[in-house]
């Protein structure tokens, strides 16, 4: 418990470091405080209070891994969206607190900034090919899928960038090219198939989904993996709706 509050306050300390806390933010810590699994009334409290200065911290003991664990979560929270001298500031202050040593530091802030830009690549890619598979939807569900594939999948760095092009179309979907390894090419193509499925279209508007889900793969080199990717989800969401009716009675 006392592990999860402190990490918590350590992640608001460092998101407030450059101001006020964003909408966006607020969510990531709602959810970490979900994830961490934080009983209700403490979880009540961490969203009452403040933000502490980490200096001023109470931190319980912890070992080598979690206190790790921990600053590599405040090295997230600071690069998702640029590390400035505030942020920097509050992770030195976490280093001291911690003791973690130099070459573990290294080791965590070379990581984290390789993640933001790994996610970069793959949040562009898939709104990218949401915005052309959605293309063949109605207007207004094709807006609303490009916007929440930004806010779920661009890194907030880039994300204001991001909205701009998707609500006023200021570029071609699939112009440019992406380089995604096997995995994130998957998780590309089933983010488009499930955009396709969202409004449980008819037989025909499924079909044309299906021919612009083919092109999108083609265009990220990966035709072949299409099929493979509208299956899983496919699958997926048959075996939700089977429990669905199984629990309702149906």
């Amino acid at each position: 418990l006392a592990e999860g509050v402190f990490a918590v306050r350590v992640a608001r300390a460092v998101a407030s470091a450059d101001g006020a806390l964003s909408p966006g933010e607020l969510r990531a810590l709602e959810l970490l405080i979900e994830a961490l699994g934080v009983p209700e009334a403490e979880a009540r409290v961490l969203r009452a209070e403040p933000p502490i200065p980490i200096s001023a911290m109470e931190a319980p003991e912890l070992d080598s891994k979690k206190a790790k664990s921990i600053l590599r979560g405040a090295w997230q929270v600071a690069a998702s969206d640029g590390v400035d001298d505030a942020e920097r500031a509050a992770l030195d202050a976490l280093v001291t607190r911690l003791g973690v040593d130099a070459p573990a530091l290294e080791l965590i802030r070379v990581a984290e900034l390789e993640a933001v830009e790994n996610q970069r690549k793959l949040g562009g890619a898939m709104v990218d090919v949401v915005r052309y598979v959605a293309a063949a939807l109605p207007a207004p569900e094709a807006s609303a899928f490009s916007v929440a594939t930004v806010e779920l999948s661009v890194p907030p760095l880039d994300r204001a960038e991001a909205l701009r092009v998707v609500t006023t179309h200021a570029t071609t979907p699939l112009a440019e090219a992406h380089d995604l390894d096997r995995g994130d090419l998957e998780r590309v193509l089933a983010a488009g198939w499930i955009v396709a499925l969202a409004i449980d279209p008819s037989m025909s508007l499924r079909a044309a989904l299906r021919a612009r889900h083919d092109h999108a793969a083609t265009h990220l080199d990966a035709a072949r993996a299409a099929r493979g990717a509208r299956e899983a989800v496919e699958e997926y969401l048959d075996a939700i709706l089977d429990r669905s009716a199984q629990l309702t009675g149906a």
